[in-house]
């Protein structure tokens, strides 16, 4: 889930656009600014560029400040020319307020029903909002009130009351003004003070003022309603984070252009700040961190010069609307179709991914988020982990492994040795160690990293050379070249081995069982190694009539599965026998791309027919279905559920739940050919689809493909890793599903099958993120704690002794006495009885029909 541009609509205004408000209920968005004119888009328009309902005319002054409620259904405007104006339905006006100075901006307080107005030099009124019958609905009558004066409406209804107002609170002009759900109001203007009003005596409140809070004006406010935190903008370019007893928390300083608008998003857990400088910035608070690069993509923000912003009013911050400088509006809706997160670190074509939890290495603190490894065609390996153990959305390139001497295939991950398995057109499998530190150069180019082995090799390799001939200090570089042509592995000094048997290149690597590594390859061979060794095993040569496309491993039959470029034919093999099991030979064009269904126990293929095909154990066809979109470039099943996720050369991917039968309308179609129900459709890529992974800890995919980006998809409608898959998904998220195999070229890990990983152990601690209050107020441990004493509570079955003070009066009537059922009385006798036992090792007796009387709650033994 992000925010995604569904609106455009240039040239709003003949000049300059101030204000900006929303009516997320139909779909509606108001714009006025320096022309005094309102208008209201509709921003429904399938085309995208929204279309003018109507002008509303009425103010003589700049527009400053625009505020719908949708509780009252109308729409407050605030002008220099002193005044209010109040609308209802279909942009007629209730009332006009005259307050004899500029009115700069307006605030909604839902908890005390209040419009919040800050007027002239630093005056803040406080106004109580009384809508008249019918007001939100049309003109009653000939409909001649277009205008109504504020004397003529004194006597008929009286929409605004002045309540209170505060003249001393602020030294300058009041610019932000929010308030949080308990009906506090927080002010900020241009004096650089936080002024909180917590009760509605105006003048006479005892009022708190932080002061200094910026080195500049502050220029606008919001308030973040799951902490109770207040934002501020300042006209330094600061966005800066406080807390209700006004410590600042943290501080962004990313720009130095005025800081004019903030909103906040419940749902992302984001603030967006937009300001003198036209460019949007994004932040995340749980980290906390600039996350601007990563969904700016997704949004499309740097497409517009946006210098006002506004979110919609009593929603969860699903819509939100922008003014540009070129006079144009925007709007950005969530939606679960489009990239949560978007990170680019190669510099040409992405071809495999895989996820790799190292033992000991934790990587997240909420959920241990796995680390990422990626390759592509320009021959690199970049490993990816979280930017921040506070929050594992956003992940960073920390490593490259560098060494192929071509563009680098598939990538595998083995947990129990820890090490990383890659493939390349070189024709060589490397297997990384990693406990070796290779740190990214900036700009590096992805060349060759140097031992000075694999230069060496190629160089005897191209010329024939004798390696005997080498001398000096490469001498043992040619004998390692020799080695590899004879097809033997070799260790390189950062301790990784290299292993030389293929012709071609590599397009599929499979962990098996016994540390047994398999590969295949374009000159249609399978060849299998010890991990630990690194020697040939075993080859099949002449697997396939044609080059290798892809190779998967199934842990639970101990099969390979591979397919072939240009054939309709995929073939199981015995990943311990070494031989062929059977032949899916039932497709109608080449296969494209194919994963294991841990939920049906099937092979699954995707061929060029647009077809889907299920395997049982003999290898025949037990369901045939045709998905949606082009030819399959990525494919996997997800958990015990079922979860099928295709990506399309059309840069789609759709999800389907093969358990849940067929809809009526695609039976009504297809017949026994019907696609299982659609539960997702994800777009973005920009280029072909290469491979998907499942991060099942933060509830997320993440694909890459040739656009040399990896994208992170929210699986759930919400922050939970547990909810459902689409906006309109009747399935839900498996509660536990293992790790998802690695997506490789031509489908589930390129070919390269998946390795169960490891969980970390988390013993390693990581340095955890301590804001300044934190550090300026510890947590101290009560000193009843420190003494180390047990305070048990338990209930007790001894009457209550009447003391001294309590002398002359009765003791409490048993529990019987004053109405408790029998049943609720045994039930505390057991849970009395399991508690002892448990915690203090006082066996349980046996009682015959528990009887307690007089019970009271004891601590420390004491009654």
């Amino acid at each position: 889930m992000a925010m995604e541009l569904r609106c455009t609509i240039t040239e709003a205004h003949e000049e300059a656009i101030l204000a900006i408000t929303l009516n997320v209920l139909r779909d509606e968005l108001y714009s006025a600014g320096i022309d005094g004119v309102i208008k209201l888009w509709d921003l429904s328009s399938p085309s995208g560029t929204g279309k003018l309902i109507r002008t509303q005319k009425g103010h003589k002054g700049w527009i400053t400040d625009l505020l719908y409620v949708p509780q009252l259904n109308v729409l407050f405007s605030a002008s220099t020319d002193n005044t209010i104006l109040v609308w209802g339905e279909k942009g007629r006006m209730l009332w006009l307020e005259d307050l004899n100075a500029p009115v700069h901006s307006l605030a909604w307080n839902a908890k005390r029903k209040l419009l919040i107005v800050s007027v002239g030099h630093g005056t803040v009124c406080f106004f109580k909002v009384v809508v008249p019958p019918g007001a939100g609905g049309p003109p009653r009558g000939d409909g001649v009130v277009a205008r109504i004066k504020k004397a003529e409406q004194v006597d008929a209804f009286k929409v605004l009351t002045l309540k209170y107002k505060t003249t001393n609170a602020h030294s300058d002009v009041v610019t932000g003004m929010c308030s949080s759900e308990s009906g506090r109001v927080y002010t900020s203007g241009y004096d650089r003070t936080i002024v909180v009003h917590e009760s509605e005596r105006g003048d006479n409140d005892k009022k708190v003022t932080y002061s200094q809070c910026h080195s500049a004006a502050i220029c606008s406010s919001t308030i973040d309603t799951d902490n109770n935190w207040i934002i501020t903008g300042g006209y330094e370019g600061a966005v800066k984070i406080f807390s209700q007893e006004g410590r600042c928390l943290d501080s962004f300083q990313t720009s130095t252009h005025p800081i004019t608008s903030l909103v906040f998003l419940p749902t992302l857990k984001q603030y967006w700040a937009a300001g003198k400088g036209a460019k949007i910035r994004v932040y995340d608070p749980r980290t906390p961190a600039n996350i601007t690069s990563s969904v700016k993509e997704t949004a499309r923000l740097d497409e517009n010069p946006v210098i006002k912003l506004r979110c919609s009013v009593g929603t969860r911050g699903d819509v939100i609307a922008g003014a540009t400088a070129d006079r144009s509006l925007v709007v950005w809706k969530q939606s679960r179709s489009v990239a949560h997160r978007v990170v680019r670190g190669h510099f040409d074509w992405v071809e495999s991914i895989c996820t790799a939890r190292r033992p000991g290495h934790r990587s997240g603190d909420e959920s241990d988020a796995p680390h990422i490894f990626t390759c592509g065609t320009d021959g690199l390996v970049l490993r990816w982990t979280p930017s921040s153990s506070l929050n594992t959305d956003v992940y960073q390139c920390d490593e490259e492994y560098t060494g192929h001497r071509g563009a680098v295939t598939v990538v595998a991950y083995e947990p129990e040795l820890d090490v990383l398995i890659s493939g390349s057109e070189d024709s060589d499998v490397r297997i990384w160690n990693l406990d070796n530190s290779r740190e990214r150069a900036p700009g590096e180019d992805g060349e060759g990293d140097d031992d000075g082995t694999n230069d060496l090799i190629a160089e005897l390799k191209a010329s024939k050379l004798d390696a005997d001939k080498a001398v000096g200090s490469g001498k043992g570089q040619a004998q390692a070249a020799r080695k590899q042509e004879d097809g033997e592995q070799v260790t390189t000094p950062n301790g990784d081995k290299i292993l030389s048997g293929h012709t071609a290149r590599v397009t599929g690597l499979a962990v098996c069982a016994d540390f047994v590594l398999a590969s295949a390859s374009h000159d249609r061979s399978i060849i299998f190694w010890d991990m630990h060794t690194g020697h040939q095993l075993a080859s099949i040569e002449e697997a396939h009539e044609d080059g290798i496309y892809g190779l998967l491993y199934c842990e639970e039959r101990e099969e390979l599965l591979s397919w072939s470029e240009g054939s309709s034919v995929a073939k199981v093999w015995s990943s311990y026998k070494r031989d062929l099991v059977c032949m899916l030979d039932d497709h109608n064009g080449d296969v494209q791309t194919a994963c294991w269904c841990e939920a049906m126990g099937s092979w699954i293929t995707a061929a060029r027919d647009n077809f889907i095909r299920i395997w049982d154990e003999e290898g025949n066809v037990t369901r045939c279905f045709r998905y949606r979109g082009d030819e399959c470039s990525a494919m996997i099943c997800d958990g015990p559920e079922g979860y099928l996720f295709v990506a399309t050369v059309d840069t789609a991917i759709r999800g389907y739940a093969l358990l849940t039968p067929p809809i009526e309308e695609d039976v009504t179609i297809f017949g026994d050919l019907a696609p299982p129900p659609l539960i997702a459709k994800w777009s973005g890529h920009t280029d072909c689809v290469r491979g998907i992974v499942r991060i099942h800890e933060k509830g997320q995919y993440a694909s890459v493909g040739w656009d040399k980006s990896m994208r992170f998809w929210k699986a759930s409608g919400s922050s939970s890793p547990r909810g459902g898959y689409g906006e309109d998904s009747n399935a839900q998220t498996p509660a536990t599903m293992p790790t998802t195999p690695f997506l490789g070229p031509g489908g589930a890990g390129g070919g390269a099958a998946s390795a169960a990983a490891a969980p970390a152990d988390g013993n390693q601690d990581e340095e955890k993120f301590i804001s300044s209050y934190e550090r300026e107020h510890p947590l101290v441990v009560p000193k009843a704690l420190r003494r180390g004493k047990v305070l048990p509570l338990r209930f007790s079955e001894e009457p209550i002794k009447k003391s001294k003070r309590s002398k002359g009066k009765d003791a409490l009537p048993p529990p019987e006495d004053q109405g408790l059922p029998a049943v609720l009385a045994r039930s505390f006798a057991a849970l009395d009885a399991k508690l002892l036992e448990e915690h203090y090792g006082v066996p349980q007796q046996r009682r015959s029909v528990p009887r307690i009387s007089n019970t009271r709650v004891g601590i420390g033994g004491r009654r």
